[in-house]
């Protein structure tokens, strides 16, 4: 007798309906095989990523200004040095997400952790020239592309599998992670701390990281019907292209991480080397965008679940806009120091509510999904940093931060462009699994 065909629950459920009001999009979640599937665990393993992530970010926004100065370059070089580290790391974003569909979960946390471990290792040798530098920063690139792939494709995969929305609250981790290092290492620093054995430190931390990757069982399949997906990435950019949806999420993606990237780097060296404050005050100053940033994304879900995503992402362009231009009206500190922290909470839901999309409307595996997209972003943040170096020394780079606002307007044009039924989409937790849509456990 001919056995039937279990039911497969979809990964997307998309419904497209246009009629005189316009298009009408509704983004479904996936239905899960179990409400939460991971070693208890894997949650503080995915957060502890995400904060010495963020700690790692932080240390060395606070620190580029001593590293600049025992390197002896300009503020021009030093952008086209910073470029290498996202176009050396982009094309392995792509191989990043077809290995670890193919090897596992723990390939890539575990590469980019020990990347960013000799990059850290690098910068601690101490007084480097431009090739030592240089090669950190490659070892950078390449460990962040592939370390961020990682980590948020786990987190995405955690919140499909989980019975309530954790993701924006992951995401904060990062923040609360780099208002540690930030204040941390600036208080190091105006103590006489010198800067390599801060990033040896880091590199430490790293090294138990890996060993923690490798202690804890990793999840066990998203869906049960038996079939895993074929990693192409290629047939999943075409796809990708065919959905509205995740075709506008990769500019978000991008302005999202060139956002945070230049905040990161160059409204710190600004705060230190043109309005001439103290170390510990630069690494507050950063600490603050974390802080606001963290506030915010811990209420991004209750925000975008009352006036939709769409709406969310249009407010958080304008004012992005608006708090740049605080930033830059003045040379006092203070305000300077209240418009940094105005853009962490205006950039705060950028990532979390794109990957929330992304997430349930991915028309193929998280991994690759999630390597093609910051591919893109990769490559947009590898154009902005030597653009942001030749405006600074061609001109100023309080005119070069300028380039903030004018992102805030192109995220506020992507929103726009969003289909209109997302304004009422909810990025709600995933419902609890119906057992006449499991597939059957095989003997």
């Amino acid at each position: 007798m001919k056995t039937p065909t279990p039911h497969r629950p979809p990964l997307v459920a998309l419904r497209v309906r246009c009629d005189t009001a316009g298009m009408t999009m509704t983004l479904a979640p996936p239905r899960p095989t179990a409400t939460n599937p991971h070693h208890p665990l894997t949650l503080p393993l995915v957060i502890a990523q995400y904060a010495l992530f963020g700690m790692t970010f932080a240390a060395t926004s606070v620190l580029w200004k001593d590293i600049i100065g025992a390197a002896g370059i300009s503020e021009a070089t030093f952008g086209l040095v910073l470029a290498a580290s996202p176009i050396v790391g982009t094309p392995l974003m792509l191989l990043g997400g077809h290995f670890g569909e193919r090897f596992g979960l723990r390939l890539l946390p575990t590469l980019g952790a020990v990347l960013l471990m000799l990059f850290c290792g690098t910068l601690a040798a101490g007084h480097p020239s431009l090739p030592l530098l240089l090669l950190a920063v490659m070892f950078q690139g390449v460990g962040n592309g592939i370390y961020d792939l990682a980590i948020n494709a786990a987190a995405v995969d955690y919140e499909r599998r989980s019975p309530r929305s954790v993701l924006n609250a992951i995401h904060a981790c990062f923040n609360v992670g780099a208002v540690t290092g930030a204040l941390a290492v600036g208080g190091l620093r105006s103590a006489g701390v010198a800067y390599p054995v801060i990033v040896g430190a880091i590199a430490v931390a790293y090294a138990a990281l890996v060993v923690a990757i490798w202690l804890i069982p990793p999840p066990t399949p998203a869906y049960a019907d038996g079939i895993p997906q074929k990693p192409d990435w290629r047939g999943t950019v075409r796809l990708m292209w065919h959905n509205p949806a995740l075709r506008l999420m990769v500019p978000l993606i991008c302005c999202a991480l060139c956002v945070e990237g230049l905040v990161g780097t160059w409204a710190i060296l600004y705060l230190r080397q043109d309005i001439g404050v103290a170390a510990w005050i630069g690494g507050a100053s950063y600490a603050l965008f974390n802080v606001m940033m963290a506030a915010g994304r811990f209420g991004n879900q209750w925000l975008v679940s009352v006036i939709g995503a769409r709406r969310a992402l249009l407010g958080a362009g304008a004012a992005l806009v608006l708090a740049d231009a605080l930033a830059l009206a003045t040379v006092q500190p203070w305000l300077v120091l209240v418009g940094v922290g105005a853009m962490g909470l205006a950039a705060a839901g950028l990532f979390p509510t794109g990957f929330l999309l992304i997430g349930r409307a991915a028309p193929g595996s998280i991994n690759l999904i999630t390597g093609i997209v910051f591919a893109f972003a990769y490559i947009a943040f590898a154009a902005t940093s030597p653009v942001m170096g030749a405006v600074a020394d061609a001109i100023s780079l309080r005119v070069a931060l300028g380039i903030l606002a004018l992102l805030g307007v192109v995220i506020a044009g992507v929103a726009w462009l969003l289909p209109r039924g997302l304004e009422t989409a909810r990025l709600d937790p995933a419902p609890e699994p119906d057992p006449a849509h499991m597939a059957p456990q095989s003997r």
